[in-house]
């Protein structure tokens, strides 16, 4: 009873014997809150080392106000996620917009681009809708990444990557994905329409 008072007003992994609770034998409803307040919290922290870097992190938002609140409170920290139904991405793209012939890509693996994913529901809903596809997740909130790193393993969803990146400074690779999806993100940068050639320049023909 007293753990779960303790948590209504702390996270219990900022505890100083965090990891002692861990190992202690409780029960029920206290055990699974030790298990999303403690145990979860040390993988996602396991996983920030892991997560590589792609193109350049501008340092200002890195240090911003709210960049520091999106790291120290992940956002959602979601638990489940309902399965989408897997196909193809040309069938995908025809039943979402029936006046687009989205063209037969040749290439063995579709390249998937989902910039701005925080905490990874997106992504790993993508990749699981696409099972062929390799998809990219970019963020800047390490914390974030880690934690949707995290679930994809939970889930055992092995086509997706979490990369630590800047969706105006990522590496000039032209023609490199077939498909991005972005949502929640544009509406928060400042030059709406660099953010929109940025991320057409990532495109192949077609895509």
């Amino acid at each position: 009873g007293k753990l779960l008072m303790l948590a209504m007003y702390a996270p219990l992994s900022s505890h100083p014997r965090a990891d002692r609770i861990m190992d202690l034998a409780l029960g029920g409803e206290v055990q699974r809150v030790v298990a999303l307040t403690v145990r979860e919290r040390r993988e996602v922290e396991a996983l920030r080392d892991r997560i590589p870097a792609i193109g350049k992190i501008d340092p200002k938002k890195s240090t911003s106000v709210g960049h520091q609140l999106a790291e120290a409170n992940p956002y959602p920290r979601w638990i489940h996620i309902a399965r989408p139904e897997s196909g193809a991405l040309p069938n995908y793209l025809r039943s979402r917009f029936p006046a687009y012939d989205p063209p037969e890509f040749s290439t063995p693996k579709i390249e998937v681009l989902v910039p701005g994913c925080g905490t990874g529901q997106h992504p790993i809903k993508a990749a699981m809708r696409f099972p062929a596809a390799q998809v990219t997740a970019v963020d800047i909130s390490l914390d974030s990444l880690a934690y949707g790193a995290r679930m994809a393993r939970k889930l055992s969803v092995g086509n997706v990557e979490f990369m630590l990146g800047d969706l105006m400074r990522l590496p000039d690779e032209p023609a490199r994905y077939h498909y991005i999806e972005c949502t929640h993100l544009l509406h928060h940068v400042a030059a709406h329409e660099d953010a929109w050639a940025a991320l057409a320049a990532l495109l192949r023909p077609g895509g």
